[in-house]
């Protein structure tokens, strides 16, 4: 392509074109486009479209680029020139999608591409609904026009919102009722925009829709030609999703839509399965039609996708009951659904088939519904005079809990049942695609004003200078302030001078820290625990009122113990025996409320809440477990998590460390490994609006297997590899003593937690003087914001042993190249506690960098305070901020980044072809740099560049918009393992995280080459 565009030779097509658009309609300049719309186009005449049409305005020609060819599709076209308008642009965004040119691709969408098709396809539908002559309607461009709707839509994060707002769902819901033949793009599309559970209710209320949706369902149902089976599984996806809508709901269960559903999954079910005696003789004979049984097991997931639904509604589940759901899905589970099914489809039915069991079998309520959480921290006042303060804390962060309602990054807002239709092509629910959480009314707008931020002045920054007296100073002269202090300090003296809220009964050994996990160990195998686990209930009798509680922290918290010293387990040790196991979690970290067994080897445990939390998080659970016996099978269910979904249901599995086998440090454990919806429901919240008091909270467990391999044995079972803040103090102080020479390390406290607790900041480079200082780039390193994600410290712990103690090359020019800004335990309150993601402040504080309060967020208030001082008083941009964070859905490990085009705020769209394209490629510096230096590990598919309005207060968010530093980043690792490489097929551990460190590290010099 040439450089400028007045040496571009356009051809005569790109003329006509731009000349018929410059050109109103019905203009004479349509007749020099007429000959092209049915013909073929040349490769050359395909090349210059793209590049006249496809996405900025071209010199010397007087109508070209992406907005111009969108404006001509206004006024009153012809079908003709509407046709060749459509071709146009499915040529041009189709080629984007094919070369995977995702900066241009999404071009095309924030110029807005699928309101335009909104505009003319609801013309379009109601001419084609009304009209009485057929042959005036041209049926090729009505496939056009869906297959723009549909291919756009999916890269489209408000595809939802715009058909809403466009006028378009009530013209969709008369074209399904009212015409027979549909084009094939059609149903694809409109089960899309039903996905939005305000479409979904405006469809299913539509009249008539119900009645001829359940009419075609029956009219398919019967046949057993793919094409037909494949059109069913369509019209199941839009009855899921206008089922929602409590009316239709209401109307279809008085049709008895349950029992016909039955007759669907059985009829199916037997369909799908080659292996049942019917499809036997076809099978061995070579006639079975693997794509028809695949059509048919479609059909069967949608089915149980229904029923679920249906079961989470009183009346339903006690219908399904009556039609004995239960002793068909478990006779379903026992004869035919056998141990072969190892993954795909089919184990997915085995998996829904369970699922539906569980949801239809009697609720039971939350025990701990009623109980307040006795453990409370007192929490201060914001003055109005301080930066971000709104006086208490539960009403201090407005973005937090207008804007995402404090939800994880991790957490894709899907319901369970929803998944069952999510396609490969789906964006839906993946990080930065489009999904159904386009209805509140922040998002009525793509140009709503920024959310207020806070900044401090002159005067309150200054007190931040020593934290950078390397500028002034240099760093010749040694730091001994710190290090002759803490070297010799014991284990159990740093642990008791960390400030706890929780209590704490004995302390960690520090073993449990220091021996590494080097073993590799493979994901578990998940094939069929979901079967075995709901065939072992089923079996059981029913659960008795009068279950034992073991353990509860409630009456134990503050029982006046005393903390010793927890003593070593030996061989001979004597079992307790008038109790079966023990727990307790009254140590750092430790997350365990109360432990109620249920049957003579099963236990089910709930966690304790985050502090002072408004809103729920139950994930991190860490507690520790005696008198066991060796060589029984005890089950451990977690029963009060509350995502939909988890690694744990893919082959991770929690870590256990045995402190009769302390050699051997932390590994996997756990056998037949489920994570599922289990039967506590809490109704008893408190209400904050009236749509909250018609919605119930359901609880996940995450169930697993354990056999123990000594008697009397002491173990420590996690959620992931345990870090506390205790070890990292005593960490530091390890790592200074044994740091390279030539490097300087200096020790900081930049403020103070909630309840006093140091927050620290390492400033490392080599020795140098004030003016070479000057010169070096400063990378600023954090970690630890959200407690659970202790893999964030353990990659930490290998960026500071790295950069302190490793002689290499590498770190030499690191040392050399830049000034460390890192601050390695952003939340020491949130992980002494055994917080999964808050602070003592009961708030997510990755969403209050825009207004951090000094007195209610002091953690993130001197965090950003640091960054503002680099940019401001020492006149440095970092090169690179880093946020370390940990991924409870995902494999592998990738980044989150800032890309202005593709933002929620329209004025946010640099010219990306113009003078803005540096600035547009700065956010890939990072992951282009870890795709050179760790191919191996590093999944860049999964990286996204997405600024939503939700994360604007997080700290990526916040550092690039407010302070301008493009190459702001999240790194998210994988709790569970890789899917990737060599590792793939292995579970991560403590060694592989301290490696994804040194790979970032190593990924620094790698950018520093460009």
């Amino acid at each position: 392509m040439p450089d400028e565009d007045t040496k571009q030779t356009w051809c005569q097509l790109v003329v006509n074109t731009s000349n018929f658009l410059a050109e109103q309609p019905q203009s004479r300049a349509a007749d020099a486009i007429l000959p092209s719309i049915n013909r073929a186009w040349t490769e050359e005449e395909k090349h210059e479209l793209i590049e006249a049409f496809g996405h900025k305005k071209r010199t010397n020609l007087a109508k070209s680029g992406i907005k111009c060819l969108l404006l001509g599709f206004e006024g009153d076209r012809t079908q003709a020139d509407v046709i060749f308008l459509c071709r146009l642009l499915d040529l041009i965004f189709t080629h984007f999608s094919n070369d995977n040119d995702r900066k241009k691709e999404k071009y095309v969408v924030k110029a807005d591409a699928i309101a335009t098709l909104c505009r003319i396809t609801r013309k379009r539908v109601f001419l084609t609904v009304d009209v009485t002559d057929e042959p005036a309607i041209d049926p090729y461009l009505d496939e056009l026009l869906w297959k723009l709707m549909h291919s756009i839509g999916l890269k489209d994060s408000r595809v939802n919102l715009k058909v809403r707002m466009g006028g378009l769902v009530t013209p969709m819901c008369k074209l399904f009722v009212r015409k027979d033949e549909l084009p094939e793009a059609f149903l694809p599309f409109f089960i899309k925009a039903s996905r939005s559970p305000r479409n979904g209710q405006a469809i299913g209320r539509h009249e008539g829709f119900m009645q001829r949706l359940m009419a075609k369902i029956k009219m398919l149902d019967p046949s057993d030609q793919t094409p037909q089976v494949l059109l069913l599984d369509k019209h199941l996806q839009l009855l899921f999703f206008t089922l929602k809508n409590k009316r239709t709901r209401t109307h279809l269960l008085r049709e008895n839509i349950c029992k016909y559903l039955l007759e669907v999954l059985r009829r199916h079910l037997a369909a799908s399965s080659n292996s049942r005696p019917t499809r036997l003789l076809s099978s061995l004979f070579g006639t079975f039609d693997k794509s028809l049984s695949a059509a048919h097991t479609e059909v069967v997931i949608g089915t149980i996708a229904i029923l679920r639904l249906l079961s989470n509604f009183k009346k339903a589940r006690e219908e399904l009951k009556n039609l004995q759901v239960l002793e068909i899905c478990s006779r379903e589970l026992k004869e035919f659904w056998s141990d072969e099914w190892k993954t795909g489809p089919k184990a997915r039915i085995v998996d829904s088939l369970s699922a539906l069991c569980l949801r239809c079998m009697s609720p039971l309520p939350y025990p701990l519904e009623t109980r307040r959480f006795p453990v409370d921290f007192p929490l201060p006042t914001a003055t109005p005079s301080t930066p971000g303060g709104h006086g208490r804390v539960r009403n201090s962060s407005s973005i937090n809990i207008s804007f995402d309602n404090g939800r994880s990054s991790d957490e894709d807002n899907m319901d369970e049942e929803d998944e069952a239709f999510v396609r490969d092509d789906d964006e839906d629910g993946k990080e930065g695609g489009a999904s159904d959480d386009d209805e509140g009314k922040d998002d009525e707008e793509t140009n709503g004003a920024l959310p207020k931020t806070t900044r401090l002045n002159p005067q309150q920054l200054a007190k931040y200078a020593p934290f950078f007296v390397e500028n002034e100073q240099g760093t010749l002269q040694p730091t001994f302030s710190m290090m002759y202090q803490t070297n010799q300090e014991t284990w159990r003296t740093t642990c008791e001078k960390t400030r706890h809220v929780m209590p704490i009964h004995h302390h960690l050994p520090i073993e449990m820290f220091n021996t590494p996990t080097r073993v590799r160990e493979k994901t578990a195998k998940t094939t069929n625990n979901m079967k075995k686990m709901i065939i072992e209930e089923l079996d059981k009798p029913e659960r008795s009122t009068n279950n034992q509680v073991i353990f509860d922290l409630d009456t134990a918290a503050f029982d006046g113990l005393p903390g010793p010293e927890l003593p070593f387990p030996s061989a001979n040790v004597k079992l307790d025996t008038s109790k079966d196991l023990q727990f307790d979690s009254r140590f750092e970290s430790g997350n365990l409320r109360m432990v109620v067994q249920v049957a003579p080897t099963h236990y089910e445990l709930f966690l304790s809440p985050d502090v002072n939390q408004l809103r729920d998080h139950y994930q991190w659970f860490f507690f520790q477990v005696s008198n066991m016996r060796k060589s029984v099978k005890y089950t451990f269910e977690v029963v009060n998590c509350l995502k939909t979904s988890s690694l744990y249901s893919q082959g991770m599995q929690p870590v256990m460390y045995s402190m009769m086998e302390a050699a051997n440090g932390w590994r996997r454990t756990g056998e037949n490994v489920c994570y599922f919806r289990n039967l506590y429901i809490n109704e008893n919240e408190e209400k904050k609006n009236l749509e909250e008091q018609k919605k119930k909270k359901y609880y996940y467990s995450i169930r697993f297997n354990v056999t123990f391999q000594n008697t009397g044995d002491i173990c420590y079972i996690a959620y992931h590899y345990p870090y506390t803040y205790s070890f990292l103090n005593s960490s530091l102080c390890l790592l200074r003593k044994r740091k390279q020479e030539g490097v300087y390390c200096r020790e900081d406290v930049i403020g103070h937690s909630l309840a006093g607790n140091p927050i620290k900041m390492l400033t490392i480079t080599t020795p140098a003087s004030a003016a070479d200082i000057a010169n070096r780039e400063v990378i600023v390193l954090s970690a630890r914001v959200h407690p659970g994600e202790t893999n964030a410290s353990w990659i930490m712990q290998g960026i500071l042993e790295n950069l302190l103690c490793r002689q290499s090359n590498e770190m030499y020019r690191l040392r050399e190249t830049f000034v460390f800004k890192i601050i390695p335990m952003i939340n020491p309150d949130g992980v002494i506690n055994g917080s999964h993601r808050c602070s003592l402040a009961g708030i997510d504080l990755n969403r209050v960098w825009d207004r951090p309060n000094e007195a209610l967020h002091p953690e993130i208030f001197a965090c950003k305070a640091i960054i503002q001082y680099l940019c401001e008083v020492v006149n440095k941009k970092p090169y690179v901020y880093v946020d370390i964070h940990g991924h409870s859905k995902k494999w592998d490990y990738f980044v989150y980044g800032n890309n202005a085009a593709d933002s929620w705020r329209a004025d946010d769209l640099v010219d990306v072809l113009g003078t803005g394209q540096l600035e547009e490629e700065q956010h890939l510096a990072l992951p282009r740099a870890l795709e050179v230096t760790c191919a191996g590990r590093f999944n860049a598919s999964e990286c996204r560049f997405n600024v939503a309005r939700a994360k604007e207060s997080s700290a990526r968010v916040n550092v690039w918009r407010q302070f301008g530093v493009a190459t702001s980043y999240t790194l998210e690792s994988t709790f569970c393992g890789f899917h990737k490489g060599q590792n793939s097929g292995y579970q991560i551990n403590t060694s592989d995280l301290k490696e994804i460190g040194r790979d970032l590290l190593h990924s620094f010099l790698e950018m520093n080459k460009n």
